[in-house]
């Protein structure tokens, strides 16, 4: 009698098959939880949609629904205590596919059309201007950035984001759908520092402490040639600290670093970056604040990452200025 009860508990407490499909559908970050209509099914989880927040550039969310990934849905649900501000605009990053490299991008299908919608989850009142945003993503394994204006106070801990995948690119040997990462940053409307409360002044001084925190952290295996710290550090350059002279001073230093010892695949990764922060990176490189590398010794690294078959842009203009100095 008494095996029969304790077999009777631990069957209602063990997991429903259900309930761990939906653990596989959802994965928990610090700012927001992000939620998936499917998972493409692989023994060691590698699809799953934990790697949507970008933290492993090798990685890619992949959906698993029968078809080429049309209709499928991706919602992403701010959390955190209740705090109303006024905010300027969102920012969605996209990087479609699966990045990691050409072959993997082109044989997986990827989306060209998304349906972006902003909803306020206590009121279900639509936020921004629009029910729904179309965008259109350029068929390449590089974030893409779509910019909604706001101007309005909102409180984040209600805000709801979902994107819907309209269109597609069919891959060359794959049907399934895949994205590397999707991110959300909530802009507020920008603030002289002299008119900052304390309040805000502290939060400011919080963001940039953590960027130099990750800064240190990251550095050294980015130097060893991690990709998840080099893209870390690239990400950087539109920080708030960086933005300042001493800040700009020391990350020039670092990427001219990274750019000798892990020449293939730090140009590799900036490439995949979003427009603003290759630009950043590569205004940095082209201005060396030190003379610890020779032009030649820069132009040299440039060189070795060629001929591993690195063909990016960045490449090119650096290989250009170097030569010429």
């Amino acid at each position: 009698m008494k095996i029969m009860a304790l077999l009777t508990i631990l069957l209602i407490c063990m997991p429903s098959e259900s309930d761990a499909q939906e653990g596989k559908l959802l994965a928990r970050g610090e700012l927001y939880d992000i939620r998936v209509s499917s998972v493409l099914p692989h023994e060691k989880d590698l699809y799953n949609p934990k790697n949507l927040f970008g933290a492993n550039p090798a990685k890619a969310w992949c959906e698993g629904n029968p078809g080429d990934g049309i209709g499928e849905w991706v919602r992403i649900d701010f959390h955190g205590p209740k705090a109303a501000r006024d905010v300027d605009s969102i920012k969605i990053k996209i990087a479609p596919g699966y990045a990691h490299s050409e072959a993997l991008f082109k044989n997986n299908a990827r989306p060209s059309q998304i349906r972006l919608s902003l909803v306020n989850t206590t009121t279900n009142k639509t936020i921004g201007s629009k029910d729904v945003y179309d965008v259109t993503l350029e068929d390449k394994p590089q974030v893409q950035v779509y910019t909604i204006p706001i101007g309005q106070r909102i409180d984040s801990s209600e805000l709801r984001i979902e994107l819907k995948i309209g269109k597609v690119a069919k891959g060359s040997k794959y049907s399934d759908m895949c994205i590397s990462e999707i991110s959300v940053v909530v802009h507020e409307k920008k603030k002289k520092i002299l008119d900052m409360n304390a309040e805000e002044l502290q939060m400011l001084q919080a963001r940039e402490a953590k960027e130099v925190a990750l800064l240190k952290k990251a550095l050294p295996s980015a130097l060893r040639g991690d990709q998840a710290a080099i893209q870390s550090v690239l990400r950087l350059a539109s920080g708030e600290y960086i933005n300042g002279a001493e800040g700009g001073e020391w990350l020039n230093e670092v990427y001219l670093e990274l750019l000798m010892k892990q020449a293939a695949i730090f140009l590799s990764l900036l490439e995949r970056q979003e427009d603003e922060v290759r630009a950043r990176v590569q205004e940095e490189l082209l201005q060396p604040v030190t003379d610890v590398y020779s032009n030649k010794q820069l132009a040299g690294a440039v060189s070795r990452a060629r001929s591993k078959g690195i063909a990016a842009s960045t490449a090119e203009k650096l290989m250009k200025a170097y030569s010429e100095k």
